[in-house]
């Protein structure tokens, strides 16, 4: 038995809502929903969309979006820079990502690491091919902001070269490669 589904998406090929069929009457809805810049803000899951009908207002309450969607937040180059899973408490479900000045992603944080002040990094050759990742635990709690402000300082001019030295204070990190 197949089952039924359905995308729609508008004129520039972004896609808005993703239907499929649960019975003969009633379809499981997923909504995307874009900023100006066409970058995706807001996953709505089907729980959500049920529950905005039911209540026959489809304009989501804060409270809503936090416990139901994934929430995106773009950098000035358009990169995402904070990703915020379903959950009740916004620190429990939101993740960071570091990039260099080459757009790889050097460090990531789940909220889990964040608990104890703990990175996942990733070093590069010069042909971009992840070559060591490990675990950076920098001295004192640093905000997603400052740690990619360090990033940029030590990578702006030097591209991949330098941004080993943003884990060169962890004992167990590799040398630079």
């Amino acid at each position: 038995q197949s089952v039924e589904s359905q995308v729609v998406t508008n004129f520039e090929g972004l896609k808005l809502v993703t239907r499929t069929k649960v019975d003969a009457t009633n379809w499981s809805e997923t909504y995307y929903v874009y900023d100006t810049r066409n970058q995706l803000r807001f996953m709505l899951p089907p729980e959500l969309m049920r529950l905005l009908k039911v209540a026959g207002n489809y304009n989501p309450s804060q409270a809503q979006i936090n416990t139901w969607a994934y929430q995106y937040v773009y950098d000035d180059l358009g990169r995402v820079v904070e990703t915020r899973g379903p959950g009740n408490d916004p620190l429990d479900t939101k993740s960071y990502t570091i990039y260099d000045s080459r757009d790889r992603v050097v460090l990531s944080q789940d909220a889990k690491q964040r608990l104890t002040n703990e990175w996942s990094y990733t070093k590069y050759d010069d042909l971009n091919r992840p070559v060591v990742s490990g675990i950076y635990q920098p001295g004192a709690l640093v905000s997603r902001t400052a740690m990619q402000a360090t990033v940029d300082a030590l990578s702006g001019n030097l591209g991949f070269q330098n941004v080993t030295d943003v884990v060169s204070t962890n004992p167990d990190a590799p040398a630079d490669i």
